[in-house]
């Protein structure tokens, strides 16, 4: 019997980096973690918080469930830390030095 094709058309994540993965929309936070390079505790801190959009998935009656976080959520906020980013901070190194900073007493 022939083994079913699988779609492995790589996406393009960005400055030539490819995964041989569909687009997610929701992933888990162990998933999360292993694409995105943020821990698990890290992520969880972040899916408590609000500052990327989650979802607690779990079953009636049960006290422990899975925690769902949108990756569009995720990459905007990632992307906040670059520049131009409302999280953004520069660096001493980066910051352009003006004349006055320059002149020593």
């Amino acid at each position: 019997m022939p083994k079913k094709s699988i779609n492995r058309n790589p996406i393009v994540l960005g400055e030539g980096i490819s995964r041989n993965f569909p687009q997610r929309r929701w992933a888990t936070l162990r998933i999360a973690s292993a694409e995105y390079g943020l821990s698990v505790p890290e992520l969880f801190r972040l899916c408590v918080s609000g500052e990327v959009k989650a979802a607690h998935r779990l079953k009636p009656g049960k006290k422990r469930g899975t925690w769902l976080i949108n990756c569009q959520s995720l990459e905007d906020y990632i992307t906040s830390f670059t520049a131009g980013g409302l999280r953004h901070i520069p660096t001493p190194d980066r910051i352009p030095k003006t004349p006055a900073a320059q002149q020593h007493p």
